[in-house]
């Protein structure tokens, strides 16, 4: 069977415009891992403060964080990285390695994902 040439157009064009609204579609699986990266940063920055109160510096281990209960365990795929903490400011990012998604904050910088 041939295809004739006034139905391969219209065909085309059916599959550019798919194409393009699956493209520009919000991907499902990619907004809960933000939501759940942007969650964990918060649940630092809690843990983070209240070390800060009590020995006047921020910390970059995160066993000294969960160890007072302020900061669970990460979700699988996540990984939890504080980038500098001194004694007055800290800074981390959430990495989800299923997504390639990233997630920063720190005591100066706004919560940000790309």
């Amino acid at each position: 069977m041939t295809l004739r040439p006034w139905l391969v157009v219209p065909l085309l064009l059916l599959a550019v415009i798919l194409g393009v609204l699956v493209w520009f579609a919000p991907d499902e699986t990619r907004a809960p891992v933000r939501i759940s990266m942007r969650a964990e940063l918060r649940s630092l920055a809690s843990a983070e403060s209240a070390y800060h109160a009590s020995t006047n510096q921020y910390t970059a281990d995160l066993t000294i964080l969960r160890g007072t209960g302020a900061l669970n365990g990460t979700p699988p795929g996540t990984e939890l990285i504080v980038d500098r903490a001194d004694s007055s400011t800290w800074a981390a990012r959430a990495h989800d390695t299923r997504t390639k998604q990233t997630c920063s904050l720190g005591s100066q910088a706004p919560l940000v994902c790309r």
